[in-house]
């Protein structure tokens, strides 16, 4: 196990400024926390939250590469935002997908847990948000496509994979991709110019339930 660090966005201040409705269960404002390694900046998606003996387990998806990036070393030395910064351990990884669980215990929950959803229509309005370059950003954009295989993504990327036009940049991967009701998607894995290719919600499910 390596230790991560990760900070909420406490971004309540902002919610007149989102695109989604704001009728709480749906509204995923605090669902993306930013991941800090020694090599640089990445985004997770708050899955669940587990109480038990007066603390919390949160539970948190990114994506693998965020965490074998992070391993030059044990421990990072956390930036803190509004003075909260916790440290993730590595909870189990994906052999065959790009994708890692971790868990943070603290004794206050972290963010809101999302609400999946595996509705998804061609061509669909959808949201990416994630902490590109370390800052908290929406993006709008369209899924184009649905592939088995990406090539760019390499060899063994099998999929399925979301393909979509909300490429946000550097550090978003691990981020989460959202239609416009605030339902989650998938995960953002990749991003080439102009596409970023996301882990759809099968995919996630199969991978917390194994």
């Amino acid at each position: 196990m390596i230790a991560l660090v990760l900070m909420t966005a406490g971004l309540h201040a902002l919610a007149s400024n989102y695109p989604f409705p704001l009728d709480g269960a749906s509204y995923p404002y605090d669902t993306v926390v930013l991941i800090t390694t020694p090599s640089g900046t990445g985004s997770g998606v708050v899955v669940e939250h587990t109480l038990e003996g007066g603390m919390c387990r949160t539970d948190i998806i990114t994506a693998k590469h965020i965490v074998e990036s992070g391993r030059t070393r044990d421990g990072v030395e956390p930036i803190l935002f509004i003075a909260q910064s916790y440290i993730a351990l590595v909870a189990r990884e994906s052999p065959k997908w790009d994708i890692a669980l971790l868990t943070v215990d603290s004794k206050r929950c972290i963010g809101t847990p999302v609400n999946f959803t595996s509705k998804l229509e061609l061509p669909s309005r959808v949201f990416s948000i994630g902490y590109p370059y370390g800052v908290y950003l929406i993006k709008e954009g369209i899924v184009s496509g649905f592939y088995d295989f990406f090539i760019p993504l390499g060899e063994e990327a099998d999929g399925p994979w979301i393909v979509h036009s909300a490429d946000l940049g550097e550090g978003s991967s691990g981020g989460g991709l959202f239609d416009e009701g605030g339902w989650f998607l998938g995960m953002n894995v990749a991003g080439l110019e102009h596409i970023t290719v996301a882990m759809p919600y099968t995919t996630i499910k199969e991978f917390l339930d194994g």
